[in-house]
C-alpha cells in the first residue's frame, strides 16, 4: 500500500498484467498520482469493478492534512465495490494505512474507516487490510475495529499456521517476530484460510 508513482507503480502493473488497479494518492484531493499511491489490486478476470473511491484520514475526510498527533505523512483509505463474476456475489475491498507515529491519530483513523465503511459497504460484505501500525494489545485501537468487524486471523476456519503472528519482517520472509501491524477484517464474510 506504499507505492511510489514513478517507480514502484509502472513496476507493478507491467508484472501483474492481469489485474486491475484501484486507487489514490496521499498528497491530493484532486490528482490521483501525487504522492505515495495507494491501490486496491483485484483479478480483472474474476471481479467486475463496480465503483471505487477514496477519503482521507483527516478531519476533513474530502481533504489530505496531518491532524492529531500524527506524523507528517498523509494517510487515506481507498476502496473498490467489486462482483464476482462466477457468483454475482457483491463485496467491498477496503485498503488503509493508519499513522505510525501517534496513537490518536490511530485511533482516530480507525474510527473514520469504521464509519466509512458503514456508509459506504452497507449491508454487503466488506473487507478492510492494510498496515494499521499498531498490535493488537494497544487500545483503543483493537476495540474500536473489533466492534464491527472480526480479525480474520482469530475466525480463520484453518488455524493460523505460526506460532508467532509478526508481520513486521524487514524484508526478510523467515523473520516471524511478534511484531503485528498488519490486519485483514471482515464483516458479513468467512474466512477459511489466512496467512501472510
Amino acid at each position: 500500500n506504499e507505492m511510489r508513482v514513478a517507480q514502484q507503480l509502472p513496476d507493478m502493473k507491467a508484472m501483474l498484467p492481469g489485474y486491475t488497479f484501484s486507487g489514490w494518492g496521499s498528497d491530493s484531493a484532486t490528482d490521483p498520482y501525487t504522492g505515495t499511491f495507494y491501490a486496491v489490486l483485484f483479478r480483472t478476470d474474476l471481479f467486475d469493478l463496480l465503483d471505487e473511491g477514496h477519503f482521507f484520514l483527516s478531519k476533513d475526510t474530502s481533504r489530505p492534512k496531518t491532524c492529531w498527533d500524527c506524523s507528517t505523512n498523509k494517510r487515506l483509505t481507498v476502496w473498490a465495490k467489486l462482483r464476482v463474476r462466477e457468483t454475482g456475489e457483491i463485496l467491498f475491498y477496503f485498503l488503509t494505512h493508519l499513522d505510525h507515529s501517534g496513537s490518536d491519530a490511530r485511533n482516530e483513523g480507525a474510527r473514520i474507516n469504521l464509519e466509512k465503511i458503514r456508509e459506504i459497504a452497507g449491508h454487503y460484505p466488506a473487507i478492510i487490510t492494510g498496515d494499521h501500525n499498531s498490535s493488537a494489545i494497544r487500545y483503543p485501537f483493537y476495540d474500536l475495529f473489533t466492534a464491527y468487524m472480526d480479525d480474520a486471523r482469530k475466525v480463520s476456519a484453518t488455524p493460523f499456521p505460526w506460532t508467532k503472528d509478526g508481520t513486521l519482517c524487514k524484508w526478510d520472509p523467515e523473520n516471524k517476530d511478534t511484531t503485528r501491524l498488519d490486519y485483514i477484517w471482515v464483516q458479513g464474510a468467512s474466512v477459511n484460510t489466512y496467512i501472510h
